[in-house]
């Protein structure tokens, strides 16, 4: 809980320095000027979202059957992003390694990794 906590505000600062940006416009060289954390609070608070996007409307007024189907897909191999975050921060390391990547916005760039994790 702590570890949330912290991510959040760790995040909450980072986004308030880039008030001029919105989360979509965010790219490689905003993840080159994040520490480590801060990247782990990026992608946690990316998957985490993700994972809360595959449920159905009809499970969000019901928080006991939301956390049984979110329980469900990931238990089940069924999440779109099934792998841990530390996996995925360290990936785009690799993939904003390369400069013709970097102004690739985050999002994409964490789809072309999972796509490369899961061939």
């Amino acid at each position: 809980m702590l570890g949330l906590i912290a991510g959040s505000l760790i995040t909450a600062g980072f986004m308030s320095a880039r008030q001029d940006r919105s989360w979509f416009d965010l790219d490689g060289r905003d993840w080159g000027t994040m520490d480590a954390p801060q990247r782990v609070a990026w992608t946690q608070g990316f998957l985490a979202g993700r994972a809360v996007g595959q449920l159905p409307d009809s499970v969000a007024r019901d928080t006991l059957l939301f956390a049984t189907v979110l329980s469900s897909l990931k238990r089940e191999g069924g999440l779109v992003f099934p792998y841990a975050p530390s996996l995925y921060v360290s990936r785009m390391g690799d993939y904003y390694y390369w400069e013709n990547h970097r102004p690739h916005p985050l999002w994409r760039a964490m789809l072309d990794v999972n796509g490369e994790l899961k061939r």
